[in-house]
């Protein structure tokens, strides 16, 4: 354990097994400890959209995340093309 470090337990409401303060489910039954976690995810999601949105306004990165998408779509319908073509008999 580290200096200075706390050291608050909590009981789980489900199972009544000891957990972190600070953590959000049960070590034993992986169930939710409080509803603030809940509060906490949503807000990290939210911060997660509005930094993604943030990055997304530099129009390079727009361009290169247009490119890569194109890319990744040509290849995409490229191996569905060779799929169905497997299995279709072959003209001579």
């Amino acid at each position: 354990m580290l200096k200075g470090e706390d050291t608050t337990m909590k009981n789980c409401p489900h199972c009544a097994a000891l957990n972190s303060e600070k953590a959000d489910f049960c070590w034993r039954c992986y169930k939710p400890l409080d509803s603030s976690s809940y509060e906490g995810f949503i807000s990290l999601r939210q911060r997660i959209r509005e930094k993604v949105r943030d990055i997304i306004q530099y129009r390079d990165i727009r361009e290169l995340l247009r490119e890569k998408i194109k890319l990744l779509a040509e290849r995409e319908s490229e191996e569905r093309g060779e799929l169905l073509t497997e299995g279709l008999p072959r003209s001579r």
